[in-house]
């Protein structure tokens, strides 16, 4: 009898031994990346779910995300696993604006056979979506110009022109450009790039113009560039522009021959002695003295007459000349500056000697010349 219940213990150790374990999630886990963002949105972040169990164990998965305080599920499903292993997931959720409450997601294992919900660690996250700077954009038709007023336009409207003039005169090689607003950068950086190199030889603000310290007829075969800069920003290279083997421009003078001068006057104010006296002295004259002389200025004209019954005549008078030049020597090149010369010499008639107010020469305006025909196109 003793023998007998030894034997039947025996076989229930035997049959206890080797019953399956009981099926059951031991871990879930998540990591994501990245978990603090700044920068331009939307951003997609990224998560990996992870979930360790035996062999046999059924369970449906979940993701939870809370974002801002408001959770919604993403659920991936119902699984079984066929070995004692940890099998993973992944899970992403777009962010179109920043965070600005408590948001994270997190692995939520549910639906387990006599087992509660096993949940995840929460993956906790910031988004700060940071409005993009628009890249800075790139000068456009870059070149080199010899013309004063083309230059001055890209200086300043009113005074710009002889700002250039007098670069140009000096033989400097001038830049020009186009820009939207150029206030809207710090400033404008001029490369040169001949033979692959880009090096820096100017920097300009405020404006679309540059001289450089090189001279036009210096820089032969030499390529350039211009940039503009906000901050540590720069934008791309704008065209190029390369210059010839003779340079940018042949800068010389020539002395214009005069072809033809005229001096009129023109009176004002005429009084005559008596109503019977005609006017002798005309209103508009004209005529070309001798030797390029022109005279300018103003007279104070009397005339007494003569006879039993005399005309006397005041009258006031304007002198003033049209001079024309023969333009054959510059034909076809740019005119960068001009200078007349003259000698203010004696006097006229009973003028006065010599002209040393500019008030006496007075506007050479309207038709009061006589002299349109020196004008081309009239």
């Amino acid at each position: 009898m003793r023998y007998a219940t030894i034997a039947i213990i025996a076989i229930l150790l035997v049959t206890a031994l080797h019953e399956p374990a009981a099926a059951g999630i031991t871990k879930a886990a998540i990591v994501g990346a990245p978990l603090t963002y700044t920068g331009t949105c939307p951003v997609t972040l990224r998560f990996t779910g992870t979930v360790t169990g035996s062999a046999g164990t059924s369970f449906t998965w979940s993701f939870n995300r809370s974002i801002n305080g408001v959770t919604n599920q993403n659920t991936i499903g119902s699984f079984t696993l066929t070995k004692s292993n940890s099998l993973a997931e992944k899970d992403s959720i777009l962010i179109s604006s920043s965070t600005k409450g408590y948001s994270f997601d997190q692995l939520w294992i549910h639906g387990i056979s006599g087992q509660s919900d096993v949940y995840s660690n929460k993956a906790t996250f910031t988004v700060t979506c940071a409005t993009p700077e628009k890249p800075v954009a790139a000068p456009t038709h870059f070149k080199a110009t010899t013309d004063p007023a083309q230059c001055g336009n890209h200086v300043a409207p009113l005074f710009g022109a002889p700002i250039c003039g007098a670069a140009l005169q000096a033989g400097d090689l001038v830049f020009i450009w186009d820009y939207k607003n150029p206030n809207a950068v710090d400033g404008f950086r001029i490369y040169e790039i001949t033979g692959g190199k880009h090096k820096k030889v100017a920097t300009q603000s405020g404006m679309t113009a540059k001289a450089l310290n090189i001279k036009a007829a210096d820089a032969k075969n030499r390529c350039f560039a211009v940039a503009a800069y906000k901050g540590d920003d720069e934008s791309l290279d704008s065209n190029h522009y390369c210059t010839g083997k003779s340079g940018v421009a042949d800068l010389g003078h020539a002395d214009l021959p005069i072809t033809d001068i005229r001096t009129t006057w023109q009176e004002s104010n005429i009084t005559p002695g008596a109503f019977y006296c005609l006017d002798t002295i005309g209103q508009i004259s004209n005529y070309a003295p001798p030797g390029q002389q022109m005279t300018v200025g103003f007279q104070y004209i009397y005339m007494p007459g003569s006879g039993p019954f005399p005309c006397t005549q005041k009258a006031d008078v304007a002198l003033r000349g049209a001079i024309q030049w023969d333009l054959s020597k510059i034909a076809g090149k740019t005119l960068i500056s001009a200078t007349l010369s003259f000698t203010n010499d004696s006097s006229f008639g009973n003028g006065p000697t010599p002209i040393t107010c500019a008030s006496q020469i007075l506007y050479g305006v309207g038709n009061w010349s006589n002299a349109q025909s020196l004008i081309p196109g009239n």
